[in-house]
């Protein structure tokens, strides 16, 4: 729980010292749609960007995380699940003709039920993207910290990560 505190502070520490008249990604417009794999929910993404905030989200597979407990106790469960979190775009790594660097952070959560049960989340996101503006496409490499919250077994996994690929439609 301490190394979850401690890099939500310096995530929040790391917004604040961007510099204000650093350049925000030049992100494709409208809505993004692919492939992704959010906390424990894999299938359809999507993100809409809304100035410096985005809403991203993923609809499909609930698969429990290969390792935890849920995991090795109920493998042939699955179900379906939904994912949303809400990020704040930070300024551009680097910046070429064909491929921006940029990073987001933020939170949300995710639910997962099927027959015979429920699971919900909450999740920290830290993202490296790499944007091509000439295509519209977008690559989404995640490190997304989770809680448990339900059921009432209570677990933290640091290791989570997550990954989309999108293309925007005007």
């Amino acid at each position: 729980m301490k190394k979850l505190v401690v890099a939500m502070v310096a995530a929040f520490a790391l917004m604040l010292a961007a510099p204000a008249g650093a350049q925000a990604q030049d992100r494709p417009g409208g809505f993004g749609i692919g492939l992704g794999h959010g906390t424990a929910v894999s299938g359809i993404s999507g993100k809409i960007h809304t100035g410096d905030i985005a809403l991203q989200g993923v609809i499909g597979n609930w698969w429990g995380g290969w390792g935890s407990r849920w995991h090795r106790h109920h493998r042939h469960r699955s179900g379906l699940g939904v994912s949303i979190d809400i990020l704040a775009s930070m300024p551009t790594i680097h910046d070429a003709d064909v491929v921006q660097i940029a990073w987001n952070v933020g939170g949300g959560g995710a639910i997962g039920t099927g027959p015979n049960w429920f699971r919900m989340r909450a999740q920290f996101v830290a993202g490296l993207e790499f944007i091509f503006p000439d295509v519209p496409l977008d690559l989404v490499l995640e490190w997304r910290p989770s809680v448990q919250l339900a059921p009432a077994d209570f677990w933290l996994n640091f290791s989570g990560g997550g990954a989309h690929i999108r293309f925007y439609i005007e």
